[in-house]
């Protein structure tokens, strides 16, 4: 009887010592990844304290070795980008992977740097998340930099009064244009003038400010010049003068 019981002792420790041994293989290969990896990998438990990372993650954030170890994935993040971040946590534990969160990573100086994560949905008992980083901050500086360019190039358009510029969509088709490519007519009445809080009225269908018995009219005139005039892409407006008539104004696109 104690002979079957020391060899099954026997039989269980060495079962034993083989799953150690077997682990202990794993975790080595998975940090023999994780320093030879080019891409910036992390492993992460479920709270979101990071237990491994390779050292392309820690030198691009300008960290020694080991220095982020069990600091927690918010602690880096951008404040702004601590809603969408959370938000993706949650998504990861019901079971959704990550492809495409970006966010802002603080560096040891205080600067941030911009990182795309994918990682995939953790299976069920799994403790630990693994997570790829790409740097993609020269691409969010060439966007914002296309951004504002984008924004002087709008504004010096609109600016310039002297020359005609369009703007055309891919297909050719104008889309917008400045004041310079608008021709403006104007043309002066030299009526009674018009209240200036009644300048918009005037061009409502049907709308008079005098009674039929003071001036002729309809009320429709104005109107259809309205319709007709934005039908074309242009505007039309009025300059009232009480007393003196009125400057009526009608742009066009050249």
């Amino acid at each position: 009887m104690l002979a079957r019981r020391a060899a099954l002792l026997e039989e269980t420790n060495a079962a034993l010592q083989t799953v150690i041994a077997e682990r202990r293989v794993a975790v080595d290969e998975r940090e023999r990844i994780l320093l030879a990896a080019k891409d910036m990998l992390c492993v992460a438990d479920r709270e979101g304290r990071f237990t491994h990372l390779s050292p392309t993650i820690e030198a691009t954030l300008g960290h020694a070795p080991g220095e982020l170890l069990n600091a927690h994935f918010l602690d880096l993040v951008h404040p702004d980008d601590h809603e969408a971040a959370r938000s993706e946590l949650r998504r990861l534990f019901n079971g959704k992977d990550t492809a495409g969160l970006e966010t802002r990573c603080r560096c040891k100086d205080g600067s941030y740097r911009w990182f795309a994560w994918t990682c995939p949905a953790p299976k069920p008992g799994q403790t630990l998340l693994y997570a790829v980083a790409r740097d993609v901050t020269e691409r969010r500086r060439a966007e914002e930099a296309l951004l504002e360019s984008e924004a002087r190039y709008r504004s010096l358009v609109t600016s310039v009064a002297d020359y005609a510029i369009f703007m055309l969509d891919p297909e050719g088709r104008v889309i917008s244009w400045n004041w310079g490519a608008e021709r403006i007519v104007r043309v002066r009445d030299n009526g009674i003038g018009i209240d200036p809080r009644h300048a918009d009225r005037i061009f409502v269908i049907f709308q008079r400010l005098h009674a039929r018995d003071e001036f002729a009219g309809t009320g429709v005139g104005l109107a259809v010049c309205k319709k007709i005039v934005e039908r074309h892409g242009g505007r039309i407006w009025v300059e009232p003068a009480p007393g003196r008539g009125s400057d009526f104004h009608v742009t066009l696109p050249a």
